[in-house]
């Protein structure tokens, strides 16, 4: 997607990749025959992630699958820094539910180039970061914790 980016509009995006999983090398080779400036930050301990996280404007997390409920969503939320773009996998889709134009296809890759470069404008920006505080009280274990342990209740006392 970022190479699908205009050179013009991507000397106002640097790209930071964290992590050090199977595509790494693909990513970088991918970045250095297309003369795109990425930098790899390699694996984030977790003592550093809600800094690396704080640290950018947009987080982008492309996973197709294998994502339980979406943590690192939260994670990135938390910091009230990064509009959170996540990819429309089941994982995913219950915390993102509230910010239907913050999800993207990860196989379309011209449409989240499209959808960063409106991330990085001010008023998705603002709708965004809003939406995001909201989800995070939502979901914040004291309002939601409550609620698991009555199902629990719940389930306990049919039993």
């Amino acid at each position: 997607a970022y190479s699908q980016i205009s050179e013009v509009d991507r000397k106002n995006l640097k790209l930071t990749i964290g992590g050090s999983g199977p595509e790494l090398s693909k990513l970088k080779r991918f970045s250095k025959q297309n003369n795109l400036d990425v930098e790899f930050k390699g694996y984030i301990p977790e003592e550093s992630k809600a800094e690396f996280l704080a640290s950018s404007e947009v987080a982008v997390f492309p996973s197709i699958g294998g994502e339980s409920f979406g943590i690192v969503l939260l994670e990135a939320m938390a910091t009230d820094s990064p509009v959170v773009l996540a990819a429309d996998n089941p994982g995913y889709s219950y915390v993102m539910e509230t910010m239907p134009s913050q999800i993207f296809n990860p196989q379309d890759s011209q449409k989240l180039a499209s959808k960063l470069i409106s991330a990085s404008g001010d008023k998705f920006r603002q709708k965004a970061l809003k939406l995001q505080r909201a989800r995070i009280k939502q979901l914040d274990i004291n309002t939601i914790g409550p609620k698991i342990l009555k199902v629990y209740e719940q389930a306990q006392d049919k039993a």
